[in-house]
C-alpha cells in the first residue's frame, strides 16, 4: 500500500482512486520494481520501474485500444529527456526535452493531421524565445517573444488568409506601447497607444506611422 501512496502522491499513476486491482508491482533484482497499472478492458496503461521507490528509465503510456499514447524517462525520481505524445492514430501531438523535472529547449505541439500547431521554448521550466501557433491549415496564427514566462515585445496575428490581423508591444505580459489593427482585407482599422494594458489614445481617421516610440512621441 506504502508503495501505490507513494506512486498517487507524485503522480506516475493515474485514476488513483481506481480498482487497485489495476496496479500491479513486481519486484525485481537490485531494489527494483515494475509497475503495471491497466485499462478497465485489461490493456496495459502504463509500465515504468522504481528503484528504491522511486521512478527512474523509460515510462510508457498506452490508449484503452492498444496504441502508445506516452513515452518519457526518468532519473532519481525526475523526467529527464524527450518526452513525446502522441494521438490515437500514432501521429506525434506534443515533444520535447525535460531538464531534471523541468521543460528544456524547444516544445512542439502538432495536430492530429500531422501540421504544427504551436512551438515555443523554455529554460529551467519556464517559457523563453518565440512563442508560434498556427491554425489547423498550416497558416501562422501568432508570433509573441515571451521572456521568464511573460510575453515582451513584438506580438502579431493573422488571418488563416496570411493577411495581418493586428500586431502591437508587450511588457511584463501587459500591452505597452502602440497595437495596429487590419481588418480581413487589409484595410487598417484603426491604432491604440496602450500603457500598462489601458488604452490611452485611438486613431480611426488617420493612419499614423506604426513603431515602437509612436506612444511615447504623443506623450511629449
Amino acid at each position: 500500500m506504502k508503495h501505490i501512496l507513494y506512486l498517487c502522491m507524485y503522480g506516475f499513476i493515474t485514476g488513483c482512486n481506481d480498482n487497485p486491482n489495476n496496479l500491479k508491482l513486481r519486484e525485481l533484482e537490485h531494489n527494483r520494481k515494475e509497475v503495471l497499472k491497466y485499462h478497465e478492458n485489461g490493456s496495459v496503461l502504463l509500465k515504468g520501474y522504481l528503484k528504491d521507490d522511486v521512478a527512474v528509465g523509460k515510462w510508457e503510456e498506452w490508449y484503452s485500444t492498444g496504441e502508445k499514447k506516452a513515452e518519457y524517462s526518468f532519473l532519481d525520481g525526475l523526467e529527464q529527456g524527450q518526452r513525446t505524445v502522441w494521438y490515437p492514430s500514432g501521429q506525434i501531438a506534443e515533444q520535447g526535452e525535460m531538464l531534471f523535472g523541468k521543460q528544456e529547449g524547444t516544445w512542439k505541439m502538432w495536430y492530429e493531421s500531422g501540421l504544427p500547431m504551436a512551438e515555443t521554448s523554455y529554460q529551467k521550466g519556464v517559457e523563453a524565445g518565440e512563442r508560434i501557433h498556427w491554425y489547423e491549415s498550416g497558416k501562422k496564427k501568432s508570433q509573441a517573444t515571451v521572456l521568464g514566462g511573460l510575453q515582451n515585445g513584438l506580438r502579431t496575428f493573422w488571418y488563416e488568409s496570411g493577411q495581418m490581423k493586428a500586431k502591437g508591444y508587450f511588457k511584463m505580459d501587459m500591452k505597452q506601447g502602440p497595437e495596429v489593427f487590419f481588418s480581413e482585407d487589409g484595410t487598417w482599422q484603426k491604432t491604440v497607444c496602450f500603457e500598462a494594458d489601458q488604452e490611452q489614445k485611438t486613431w480611426t481617421e488617420i493612419q499614423p506611422t506604426f513603431s515602437e516610440e509612436l506612444c511615447a512621441a504623443e506623450k511629449e
